[in-house]
């Protein structure tokens, strides 16, 4: 069985369709994109309830975000429990980077973003297949990502200057 060393969040920015939150996992030989869910996971009905004011922020205070946190929280446990390949296909869009196939990695510092918050930009480019782009939406995220896969990609990997600094 192939050991995970940790896993991080990170979104696909897509133009013409809808984003792809996504957990990847890492383990020592390759990364694994499980998917969570799509351009709004987690936050559609946080913006309905937002558009009813005061009442919808209570109610989505009480009712709604308890529910999100249970069912992340379950959903992270049923994640545990598989293996890398069963993680591969619970899903079409999942998908795997070998580390052994990556010519160079690299993240960007990301000011602005047109698909939500952002703080970093992902970008993963093996031998012979387009590059993977991710948004990484917030700090933690960025710090797991960075020592993740610091660790297992040695000297591919490369962070933007402007990262270190802030």
């Amino acid at each position: 069985m192939e050991k995970i060393l940790g896993s991080f969040e990170a979104r696909q920015a897509n133009t013409w369709t809808g984003d792809v939150q996504y957990q990847v996992f890492v383990s020592p030989d390759r990364a694994v994109a499980v998917r969570l869910g799509g351009q709004f996971a987690g936050q559609t009905r946080q913006l309905m309830a937002h558009s009813l004011g005061v009442l919808g922020l209570l109610i989505h205070k009480w009712f709604i975000e308890k529910r999100e946190t249970r069912k992340k929280a379950e959903q992270a446990k049923a994640f545990e429990r598989c293996t890398m390949n069963e993680l591969l296909t619970r899903h079409p869009k999942n998908f795997e980077l070998p580390f052994h196939a990556v010519k160079r990695a690299r993240i960007e510092r990301k000011r602005y973003s047109m698909h939500g918050p952002a703080v970093a930009h992902l970008v993963i480019e093996p031998q012979s297949a387009k590059p993977v782009t991710l948004l990484l939406q917030s700090d933690p995220q960025l710090d797991s990502c960075r020592a993740l896969l610091g660790s297992v990609l040695a000297g591919r990997l490369t962070l933007d200057p402007k990262l270190l600094a802030g």
